[in-house]
């Protein structure tokens, strides 16, 4: 049979003899692009009776270039890593190949799939073989850059971010991985704030991009529109506000975050709306000469927003929800299930003293655990869900009042 031998390679050039997993794993296809063999072919041609020198398999096969494997998941990384479930509305990934390379996607959805927190939170694979390390990082970087998923959280941003790092492209990167590569709080909540300034400008240009009928753009009309657009958002990292003014094919965002402000002038390039609530547009940030692309799909009271940077999902507000987002009152002492499981653990009862960041109880959703923490001090009043229950995303799980 076939199996997957995994070591520690140290600095010195030894290697470590972890374990040996007599089966494929997740990876195969870094095996396969490098070797041209299809290994779960010869699995079953072996199963059935044959051999290697059968096959033509007579020596070790020779390794061609440098593959890259990444996974798409169902998770989120906010800080923590958050599954998340949902009805996928899009997922697309360009295989057609850039300068040198070839890409495979191996995807488990596609539109209108159910992703559940039966199963773990794997969604696809993407393996991307180059002739060199360097080729291979910038062909992936090029995939996941058009890659487009939405209705379910994923890890786009993520991956992408990984391999930017300078340590992961000259391979100084160790074991110390969750230290060494995972991004900043600061990186993460900059990123959100440039989505939901992008689809706040976006949403507020779309009535009248050159394809309206009443576009001030269009041939014959002259001067220029001034329009105000307030919008609040909640992102993985809390709320943000902005208020948009758009004059003649740019906008002028300005964005509220916590106790930070911030302007930032869009100049948007090319913009198309279509009518599945979709917009696309190539647009740039103040002075830079850049030209980001964007897409954004509205679904309800959520927002998709890709860039090149990653996917990032924005949850719309009304002005009653913002103040209680910003202030954090009333329902700051409320613990909200934020993803969907089965109750593994209760660890209080009601009338129990908790202190904030203590563990409540925990979820079990997509194959790992997920402890669900006091926000604050105070006192137990309500336990809404018992041992082994299975929940949803929004459920009340918990209140906690201020002693």
């Amino acid at each position: 049979n076939l199996g997957t031998v995994e070591f520690l390679y140290s600095p010195d050039g030894a290697f470590y003899l972890l374990e040996v997993n007599t089966r494929l794993q997740v990876e195969h296809p870094v095996t396969e692009m490098t070797t041209g063999l299809d290994l779960v072919e010869l699995q079953i041609r072996i199963a059935e009776g044959t051999n290697l020198s059968k096959l033509g398999i007579l020596s070790t096969p020779q390794v061609r270039g440098h593959a890259i494997e990444v996974r798409l998941c169902a998770e989120e990384f906010t800080g923590d890593f958050v599954t998340s479930t949902g009805i996928v509305h899009e997922c697309e990934v360009p295989t057609n190949s850039p300068h040198n390379s070839i890409v495979r996607a191996d995807l488990g959805v596609e539109p209108c799939s159910e992703v559940s927190h039966h199963y773990d939170s794997l969604l696809g694979k993407v393996i991307v073989q180059a002739p060199d390390r360097a080729q291979a990082i910038e062909a992936l970087l090029s995939v996941l850059a058009g890659t487009r998923i939405s209705g379910v959280r994923n890890n786009r941003a993520l991956l992408i971010h990984l391999l930017k790092q300078p340590i992961f492209s000259s391979l100084q990167h160790s074991i110390q991985g969750t230290v060494e590569l995972l991004p900043s709080p600061q990186a993460i909540r900059h990123t959100e704030v440039l989505a939901h300034a992008i689809a706040a400008a976006l949403r507020a240009l779309t009535p009248y991009s050159a394809w309206a009928s009443h576009s001030p753009w269009l041939s014959g009309r002259s001067g220029s529109l001034a329009l105000e657009f307030p919008w609040v958002t909640k992102s993985s990292r809390g709320a943000i506000s902005s208020r948009t003014t758009i004059n003649s094919g740019s906008a002028n965002v300005a964005v509220t975050y916590g106790t930070h402000s911030e302007q930032l002038m869009l100049s948007v390039e090319e913009l198309c709306a279509t009518g599945d609530a979709t917009s696309h547009a190539k647009l740039r940030l103040g002075d830079d000469p850049t030209v980001m692309e964007s897409a954004i799909r509205l679904d309800g009271s959520l927002t998709w927003v890709h860039l090149a940077q990653g996917s990032f999902v924005l949850e719309e507000l009304v002005s009653s929800q913002a103040n209680i987002a910003h202030t954090g009152a009333p329902f700051g002492m409320q613990v909200i299930a934020q993803i969907p499981g089965k109750v593994a653990a209760i660890n209080v009862e009601p009338g129990a003293r908790v202190v904030a960041g203590q563990v409540l109880l925990v979820l079990d959703s997509m194959k790992m655990e997920h402890p669900i923490k006091a926000p604050g001090a105070g006192v137990v009043t309500t336990l809404s869900v018992a041992l082994g229950a299975i929940i949803q995303a929004g459920v009340l799980l918990a209140v906690i009042e201020d002693e």
